[in-house]
């Protein structure tokens, strides 16, 4: 096994039943609750409606000239978060100036909680592994 040292070289996962299983489009599992929830940190903001729930590609690693970040670093995120995570809403700013390390806690935390939900729906499979 060779070690890759490039970070835009590692693997990169495309997996389009992630998707449609964060945005809400297989039938008979829940929809995905947001899970980065950074729109609470920003006075007189909120979460938008479950309904608006899809995946955010978080991070840069692996990003590179037509590449895209890997489908399996993803966040349930509600399209308010979804706009402040990706700079489109103006209180990305106000996150930058006062809770930049709580919005970074946010991400790595509501990652993981994603990929939690997506293992326990069968889409993420570690093989000899168990839920426990």
């Amino acid at each position: 096994m060779n070690v890759i040292t490039n970070p835009h070289m590692l693997p990169k996962v495309r997996c389009d039943a992630i998707l449609d299983a964060i945005g809400g489009k297989i039938q008979g599992f829940a929809m995905f609750p947001c899970e980065m929830r950074i729109a609470t940190f920003v006075p007189g903001l909120r979460c938008a409606a479950p309904d608006t729930v899809i995946p955010a590609h978080v991070g840069n690693l692996g990003k590179g000239t037509s590449t895209k970040v890997s489908d399996h670093g993803v966040c349930a995120t509600c399209l308010t978060c979804h706009d402040l995570y990706d700079r489109r809403h103006e209180g990305w700013e106000y996150l930058a100036d006062h809770c930049s390390a709580a919005v970074l806690e946010r991400v790595l935390l509501g990652t993981l909680a994603t990929q939690a939900r997506l293992i326990d729906m069968g889409l993420i499979v570690y093989p000899k592994g168990e839920i426990i």
